[in-house]
Protein backbone atom coordinates (compact mmCIF):
# COMPACT_ATOMS: atom_id res chain seq x y z
CA UNK A 1 0.00 0.00 0.00
CA UNK A 2 1.41 3.64 -1.30
CA UNK A 3 1.51 6.25 1.79
CA UNK A 4 -0.40 9.10 0.21
CA UNK A 5 0.89 11.54 2.05
CA UNK A 6 4.40 10.94 1.06
CA UNK A 7 5.59 14.48 -0.28
CA UNK A 8 2.73 16.01 1.24
CA UNK A 9 4.38 17.32 4.56
CA UNK A 10 3.58 20.86 5.29
CA UNK A 11 7.14 21.35 7.29
CA UNK A 12 10.16 19.55 6.73
CA UNK A 13 11.12 16.50 9.54
CA UNK A 14 13.77 16.81 12.00
CA UNK A 15 15.33 13.16 12.60
CA UNK A 16 15.53 12.69 16.24
CA UNK A 17 15.46 9.90 19.23
CA UNK A 18 14.13 10.92 21.87
CA UNK A 19 12.43 8.98 24.66
CA UNK A 20 8.61 10.40 25.28
CA UNK A 21 4.91 10.20 26.81
CA UNK A 22 1.70 9.58 25.42
CA UNK A 23 -1.82 10.18 27.04
CA UNK A 24 -4.76 8.69 26.19
CA UNK A 25 -8.18 9.99 26.53
CA UNK A 26 -8.93 7.27 29.33
CA UNK A 27 -5.79 9.05 31.16
CA UNK A 28 -3.57 5.92 30.01
CA UNK A 29 -0.19 7.19 29.54
CA UNK A 30 2.81 4.81 27.73
CA UNK A 31 6.36 5.14 26.63
CA UNK A 32 7.26 6.24 22.88
CA UNK A 33 10.11 7.08 21.20
CA UNK A 34 9.83 9.87 18.92
CA UNK A 35 11.42 9.66 15.42
CA UNK A 36 11.27 12.57 13.85
CA UNK A 37 9.64 15.90 14.61
CA UNK A 38 8.17 18.86 12.45
CA UNK A 39 6.32 22.34 13.23
CA UNK A 40 3.00 20.01 12.91
CA UNK A 41 3.55 16.76 14.06
CA UNK A 42 5.44 13.92 14.93
CA UNK A 43 6.45 9.96 14.42
CA UNK A 44 6.56 7.92 17.20
CA UNK A 45 7.04 3.89 17.82
CA UNK A 46 4.48 3.09 19.76
CA UNK A 47 4.09 -0.67 21.29
CA UNK A 48 2.60 0.12 24.30
CA UNK A 49 -1.10 0.56 22.52
CA UNK A 50 -3.42 0.22 19.58
CA UNK A 51 -3.90 3.98 19.01
CA UNK A 52 -6.69 4.15 16.23
CA UNK A 53 -6.41 6.62 13.20
CA UNK A 54 -8.42 9.88 15.23
CA UNK A 55 -8.21 9.28 18.16
CA UNK A 56 -6.90 12.16 20.55
CA UNK A 57 -3.83 12.05 22.43
CA UNK A 58 -1.25 14.08 24.49
CA UNK A 59 2.53 13.67 24.22
CA UNK A 60 5.21 14.96 26.28
CA UNK A 61 8.88 14.85 25.67
CA UNK A 62 11.02 15.53 28.80
CA UNK A 63 10.00 18.51 31.10
CA UNK A 64 7.98 20.08 28.21
CA UNK A 65 4.39 20.99 28.48
CA UNK A 66 2.39 18.15 27.07
CA UNK A 67 1.40 18.85 23.18
CA UNK A 68 -2.13 17.94 21.91
CA UNK A 69 -2.03 16.19 18.84
CA UNK A 70 -4.49 13.55 16.38
CA UNK A 71 -3.07 10.40 15.44
CA UNK A 72 -3.16 10.62 11.89
CA UNK A 73 -2.37 7.11 10.43
CA UNK A 74 -0.77 3.81 12.83
CA UNK A 75 0.62 0.45 11.49
CA UNK A 76 3.26 -1.90 12.18
CA UNK A 77 4.16 -0.28 15.83
CA UNK A 78 4.61 3.49 14.78
CA UNK A 79 2.33 6.49 14.62
CA UNK A 80 2.05 9.43 13.32
CA UNK A 81 0.43 12.29 15.10
CA UNK A 82 -0.55 15.81 14.07
CA UNK A 83 -0.02 18.59 16.58
CA UNK A 84 -3.49 20.66 17.02
CA UNK A 85 -1.80 23.78 17.01
CA UNK A 86 1.70 23.81 15.30
CA UNK A 87 4.88 25.17 16.84
CA UNK A 88 6.55 27.60 15.29
CA UNK A 89 9.49 29.73 14.63
CA UNK A 90 11.24 30.17 18.27
CA UNK A 91 9.09 27.86 20.21
CA UNK A 92 10.25 25.40 17.42
CA UNK A 93 14.22 26.05 17.71
CA UNK A 94 13.50 26.14 21.48
CA UNK A 95 12.38 22.27 21.46
CA UNK A 96 14.83 21.45 18.55
CA UNK A 97 17.78 22.51 21.00
CA UNK A 98 16.24 20.47 23.94
CA UNK A 99 15.86 17.63 22.41
CA UNK A 100 19.35 17.61 21.00
CA UNK A 101 20.24 17.89 24.45
CA UNK A 102 18.87 14.57 25.39
CA UNK A 103 21.76 12.10 25.98
CA UNK A 104 21.93 9.52 23.36
CA UNK A 105 23.66 6.89 25.25
CA UNK A 106 20.70 6.37 27.30
CA UNK A 107 18.97 2.82 26.46
CA UNK A 108 16.19 3.17 24.03
CA UNK A 109 15.09 0.27 24.81
CA UNK A 110 14.00 1.47 28.44
CA UNK A 111 11.84 4.14 26.51
CA UNK A 112 9.66 1.53 25.60
CA UNK A 113 9.40 -0.72 29.01
CA UNK A 114 5.66 -0.26 30.41
CA UNK A 115 4.94 2.23 33.37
Amino acid sequence: MIDSSIGRRKSPRKIISVPGRIRTGQCIAHNVAITDLSEGGCCAIDRGASLKEGATVTIRVGRLDPIEATVRWARAGEIGLEFQRPIYGPVFNHIRAILNGVDEKQDRRSWLRPV
